[in-house]
This record gives C-alpha cells, structure tokens and sequence, in this order.
C-alpha cells in the first residue's frame, strides 16, 4: 500500500454526499430560524451567541478526533481541561505572568495530563476508558485540593481572569482562532503522514502493523497533538467565562458533552465527509440547535440536557455502525 494511495483512500469523499450534507444543515438551520420567527439568524444572535458558543466544542472535538481516533476513549478531558484552564488563570492573576502563564501553562499540563493516560492504557494494559476515568477522577482531586487551600489563603476559592486577560475569548478573535485551528487540524489530518498513521491504526492496528507503521509511537504523536488542540480550547473556555469552578465525583464529563456530541457526528459522518470538515459544521449545528431551544424557552439543565443526551446516544450509535476499529 503506498502513502499516496492510503492518502486519497483516507481523504477522497464523493462530492454529491458533501453537498447533500451542506445543504441538509443549512435546511436544518433555516426551519430553526423560520420557527424562532426570524431571530434566530439575525446578525446580532449569530456573532453573540451560535459562532462563539461554538467555539470551545468545536476545538475540544478536533482534539478529541486525534485522541479517539488511535482507539483510545479517554473521559478525562474535561478534567483535563478544567485543570489546565485554572492552572494557567493562577499562573496570570496570582503569579503575575499574565499571558505568558495563561497560554503556556494549559498546553503544558493538558499534555502531560493525557500522557498519564495513554500510559496507563498502553503501557499498564489498562482500557482506555477505564484509565480515563481515574485520571479524571485525579485531575478533579488536584483541582478541588487547590482551591480550597487557596480559599483559606485568598479568600476565594475560584481564580478570576481579569478584563485585559480575556481578549482570546471574546468575538471576533475567539473565531478566528478557531477559524485558525480548522486550518491547522484538517492539513495534519488530511495531508502528512501523522494523519494517515492515525486513521490506519484506529482502522485496523494488525494492518498499520503490517505495512510498518510504529502503532505505539503514531499513539502517542496523535495523544499529543490532541492534548495540544484541548489546551488551545481550554485557554479560549477560561477566556470567554472569565472563570471555571473546579468540579469532583466526574462531573467534570459534563463539560464535554456537546464535544463528544461534534465528535460523534463527525465520525458518523466521515464516509461523507473529512472528519475536521464534520466536526465544523456539527459543533455549528449544536450551537444553533441549542440557541434555537433557548430562543423557545428551553431551560438549560431541563429538557435541553435530555435533548444533548438523545443526541449524544443517536450519534454514538451511527458512529459505531461507521466505525470499524477497535475501541480500547
């Protein structure tokens, strides 16, 4: 099998399908908006509130895709995440570093994060799954343990960005950098060799064997080029909320779900279409899906989180059904 071939293979997607799938969603999006009686697309509702919101999903997912892709299911992400945002906001406010802390501190400690991870599924032969939810469960202990030694010393337990710290967060700068990123993953993904090694061994591990691909060290480039793309959305995440309030008992998933929402839509679809493509247009669709249930009057945390779940549980069974690797 030469590179070239495995190449246009991995990448190459009937054009009639990518079509279709543009313009369901923009059919989707329209009746959403006709139903809202035209608020829902207004200029002002798509800057303020569906292109922002689908920042931070979008961007985990693209970590996620490198991360699920080699087969390892790791929920310890959004621990991860909350870890990562809140060392590098105690890094800027009470180190003083400012951006310095605030950008280097979440890719650093989110990548040593999801090292911990694959070592103890690959090396301690422990299920990915398995392995993500005590590092999770560890990551919130870390975070919990801080604050509340801080809240004795500051007088506050959560770490507050302030003003001049939250440009990365707010529009248009937030989409830009997410525009950036897409850039960024779809050309690893789709062109070099990282991204052909990824899919061959979330494929079929024996062939990526066969035809020799190193499996142990393309795990772990991909781990780290997820890790990467998670802290870049960590740091966008703080940005935006100017805070984020550490979390025990693994409720620190929530925070991922409608990433893990993208990330299954896009898998679902990937024999439609180039994965970092879907993820773009389904962490768009969930946003606006879920505008449009707050323009309705939706309570957030009632008929909306049934709703995430149900989308959560159809795409996972189309990704599944799509999905001919080994989930470890």
């Amino acid at each position: 099998m030469t590179k070239t071939a495995t190449k246009q293979g991995f990448t190459s997607k009937p054009l009639f399908k990518q079509i279709l799938l543009l313009v369901l969603l923009i059919v989707l999006i329209v009746i959403m908006h006709l139903i809202t009686g035209g608020k829902m697309l207004s200029m002002k509702n798509i800057t303020k509130n569906i292109l922002p919101q689908a920042v931070f999903p979008t961007v985990v997912a693209w970590g996620m895709m490198f991360i699920f892709g080699t087969g390892l299911v790791d929920l310890s992400i959004g621990a991860q995440v909350i870890l990562g945002a809140n060392i590098g906001a105690i890094l800027a406010m009470d180190a003083g570093l400012g951006y310095v802390g605030l950008i280097i501190a979440p890719f650093i400690v989110i990548v040593i994060c999801e090292l911990m991870v694959v070592f103890c599924s690959e090396f301690l032969k422990i299920p990915g799954w398995i392995a993500g939810l005590g590092c999770g469960l560890i990551f919130e202990a870390i975070m919990v343990m801080w604050t509340q030694a801080r809240s004795k010393t500051a007088g506050s337990a959560v770490i507050t960005l302030g003003d001049d710290l939250r440009v990365l967060g707010r529009w248009p700068v937030n989409v830009i950098i997410m525009v950036v990123i897409f850039v960024i993953v779809y050309l690893i993904y789709n062109r070099t060799s990282i991204g052909i090694n990824l899919k061959a061994i979330g494929g079929d591990p024996g062939v990526s064997s066969a035809v020799g691909i190193n499996r142990r060290k393309a795990l772990i480039i991909a781990a780290i080029i997820g890790a990467v793309i998670v802290g870049a959305a960590a740091i966008l995440n703080i940005s935006k909320a100017g805070s984020i309030s550490a979390s025990s008992g693994l409720a620190s998933l929530s925070t991922i779900f409608k990433a893990l929402a993208v990330t299954l839509i896009a898998m679902s679809l990937n024999s439609w279409i180039s994965e970092p493509v879907g993820a773009l247009g389904a962490g768009i669709f969930v946003s606006s899906l879920f505008n449009f249930l707050t323009i309705m009057g939706v309570q957030a945390g009632t008929l909306q989180e049934v709703i995430l779940g149900a989308v959560v549980i159809i795409c996972g069974v189309l990704a599944r059904l799509n999905y001919k690797g080994v989930a470890k």
